[in-house]
């Protein structure tokens, strides 16, 4: 793959909303094209709609780093011996990864013909980045108890490789933010259930957001509330252009989404009509 300062092709899929309509967009980036960078981008499970590479994969994560964006999001499991490892489902060919031991685990197989991830693969790529951050989604395990030493152990991974400010940390399970949170206060740690405002976050501890964009459409304060409160917002699942531009309008933080390449597109064409 070529490098961040060469002329690359990226083709993608841009899907309509009611998913009727496809068209293949190919557009030419040169990295040092994209001058906006504010609101961040968060390739949601890396940059994986690029040849050779799959959701939560290793390669996802080099693409998201050369692409230039600001974030990659992945999601860990705690093994039933207290690995660290990528994926984003429970089970992975029939395996339940919280309930198997690594050795096991690690035999399994992403889309892409990877071996399933280590979070130390992960952090070890990290340590090429001079700008993308990884966004680390701890995901609910079976018990309350096990997704809050799944963070807590994701988190404390992260500052042993001497990452620390280069990783986010989001979960929907209250506990584990709330843990994570008390862990690292200088962490920006991002709560997904969309169930609680900005202030029963911020009482909490939490000091950021993720919902939907439809959550900050039904209540329309709430980016304001969360911003007085000094918190971080990000909205997710914003798969098309317009969803793009009504989030960068609401003046949200982070945009997560399937397609980087579009949403960098989107934020740049917007500051140059300002």
């Amino acid at each position: 793959m070529k490098s961040i300062k060469q002329n690359v092709v990226i083709l993608f899929m841009l899907v309509s909303l009611n998913g009727a309509a496809k068209q293949v967009d190919s557009i030419k980036i040169w990295h040092d094209t994209y001058h906006v960078t504010s609101p961040r981008i968060v390739a949601h499970r890396g940059f994986y709609k690029y040849s050779g590479a799959a959701q939560n994969s290793r390669a996802s994560l080099r693409n998201a780093i050369r692409l230039g964006v600001e974030g990659s999001e992945m999601d860990v499991w705690l093994t039933a011996d207290n690995k660290i490892v990528v994926n984003h489902d429970a089970k992975r060919e029939g395996v339940m990864i919280e309930k198997s031991l690594l050795k096991d685990v690690k035999k399994l197989k992403l889309d892409n013909g990877e071996r399933l991830p280590l979070f130390q693969d992960f952090l070890k790529i990290l340590k090429t980045s001079h700008h993308t951050h990884l966004f680390v989604e701890v995901k609910k395990h079976s018990t309350r108890k096990r997704t809050v030493e799944a963070g807590l152990a994701a988190m404390r991974a992260v500052n042993a490789a001497g990452l620390k400010g280069m990783a986010e940390y989001m979960s929907f399970s209250l506990p584990a933010c709330v843990a994570l949170a008390k862990e690292d206060r200088d962490a920006k740690v991002y709560y997904l259930s969309g169930d609680k405002s900005p202030q029963e976050l911020h009482e909490l501890g939490i000091s950021s957001m993720n919902y939907k964009a439809e959550i900050y459409r039904q209540h329309p304060t709430w980016i304001e509330d969360a911003h007085q409160l000094g918190m971080t917002v990000t909205a997710r699942g914003l798969n098309t252009r317009e969803a793009v531009k009504e989030m960068i309008e609401s003046g949200v933080d982070n945009m997560a989404t399937d397609f980087p390449v579009q949403a960098m597109d989107v934020r740049e064409s917007m500051k140059k009509k300002r």
